[in-house]
């Protein structure tokens, strides 16, 4: 399987995401902010992140296009909830996620996005 990274800075969230793809036989790090997560990126290869869009300090947006810029060829998916969601999402496109969900969102959505995005030939 696969290495994958969680960001997100709300612990319940974050520890639902690593555990459910745990389960489903992923080996997942997890940051809680950009800052944290580019420095697990610069010393483990990942093959994709999942991160929120909205953290403290760097923000989702931000780690989205570094990630893009000084890691080509990991795969990414933002998660964005509450207000506005849409609009959010299509910018997350739009700086470099492969995809992007509204939280709240299930363990079957999850990994099937998470599946989606890993079969994606590289870029």
């Amino acid at each position: 399987m696969a290495t994958l990274l969680v960001v997100d800075d709300e612990a319940s969230v974050q520890g639902f995401l690593a555990e459910a793809l745990r389960c489903a036989g992923q080996t997942v790090l997890t940051a809680s902010r950009g800052r944290d997560a580019l420095q697990v990126l610069r010393t483990v290869p990942v093959q994709l992140v999942v991160t929120d869009l909205y953290m403290p300090e760097e923000n989702g947006f931000e780690l989205l296009r570094l990630i893009r810029q000084e890691f080509p060829a990991t795969r990414t998916i933002g998660l964005s909830g509450g207000f506005a969601s849409e609009p959010l999402l299509k910018v997350a496109e739009i700086v470099g996620a492969d995809e992007a969900l509204s939280k709240p969102l299930g363990i079957a959505e999850l990994l099937s996005a998470v599946n989606r995005v890993l079969a994606l030939p590289p870029p």
